[in-house]
């Protein structure tokens, strides 16, 4: 242990930094549904932009850090995004539990939890002081991971290294359940395009507006590893206790120590100590049931967006179309019989 390791940071956040919740099932479809659904949360904001593409109507609120997008199967989706939770909305946390509320007012969605990210921002000090580095020796990790260095960067310029990420070995047939991102978020604010009112936010909390701020960010993004925070949907907990749940279930599977086999002292605080209250779970079976919906929808948007281009890029008429269809099929139908 290095004889910075034992700095504590001046000041210390824990917070939400992204939800994203997704609903299937909607009567209405595509720009009407979006117009319904930003009239339920109550938003009326003139400064938007809206758009079309990838199957999705969107609409993004660009000074709020709120994302609202549907499609014509009766999907929508609400994101709120790093800026949401970080000066985009007073109180963001209370009026994401207000929308929760005004949103499943509207008949026949069913909503899932699909992405949230826990933020921990440490004022005052550097990355190697804020948690262990993977790329040293000296500690060992229970779990397997792909190590790679950090970069966010939405212009498309350059831009240095600011920290790390781990992310769990995916394989054929699994996707990574988890993003453990480790970074420099005050060179990530100067390097990158953020909003302006983000920049203003984080440097309302510093003492200068060079000090160093390292962020440790855990980001889950599958129904199997939100099943344990879906009840908040209907019964809302506090952002603390929220964020709690989150990393004390991601470390009771997650073990870094050092190699005199004691645990690592700065992630037993983080994602070990904590005791938060447990939300209550939604049943398996029902969050595989709204999973497989999805896929369904899925495999339609791309059939969809495979006609349009049929039909305005190559020009064929719908007699041709059907006939390409019918072709695939019957070739599937053929090599699956080869298989078996």
């Amino acid at each position: 242990m290095t004889k910075n390791s034992n700095k504590k940071p001046r000041q210390e956040i824990i917070h939400i930094d992204w939800i994203t919740i997704r609903g299937v099932g909607a009567s209405k479809r595509g720009a009407e549904l979006l117009k319904q659904v930003r009239e339920t949360i109550g938003i009326h904001s003139e400064g938007y932009r809206e758009g079309y593409g990838g199957g999705y109507y969107w609409q993004q609120f660009v000074d709020r850090g709120l994302r609202i997008s549907t499609t014509d199967d009766g999907t929508v989706r609400v994101e709120f995004q790093g800026l949401y939770f970080n000066g985009g909305q007073a109180n963001p946390f209370a009026e994401f539990n207000k929308i929760i509320c005004q949103v499943q007012t509207l008949k026949d969605i069913e909503w899932r939890l699909t992405r949230i990210d826990v933020a921990i921002d440490l004022y005052g000090v550097e990355i190697s002081q804020a948690f262990p580095d993977p790329f040293l020796k000296r500690y060992k990790f229970n779990f397997k991971f792909s190590k790679a260095d950090y970069s966010d960067n939405d212009s498309g310029a350059e831009l240095k290294t600011t920290g790390y990420t781990l992310k769990k070995k995916r394989t054929k047939s699994s996707k990574s359940r988890w993003t453990l991102a480790v970074y420099n978020k005050r060179q990530e604010l100067e390097d990158t395009q953020a909003h302006q009112i983000k920049k203003e936010y984080f440097n309302a909390l510093s003492e200068t507006d060079v000090e160093p701020i390292t962020r440790i960010e855990l980001r889950i993004a599958t129904p199997q590893g939100l099943n344990h925070v879906q009840g908040i949907l209907k019964n809302p907990t506090t952002e603390e206790n929220l964020c709690l749940i989150l990393l004390t279930h991601w470390g009771k599977y997650h073990k870094i120590t050092t190699q005199n086999g004691n645990e690592e002292r700065r992630f037993h605080r983080f994602f070990r100590k904590p005791q938060p209250k447990p939300i209550p779970k939604v049943e398996m079976k029902k969050i595989a049931e709204i999973a497989e919906q999805h896929q369904e929808i899925s495999i339609r948007d791309k059939a969809r967006e495979f006609l349009r281009y049929g039909l305005t890029k190559a020009n064929k008429t719908h007699d041709e179309l059907i006939q390409i269809v019918k072709d695939q099929i019957e070739f599937l139908k053929e090599t699956e019989d080869s298989e078996v």
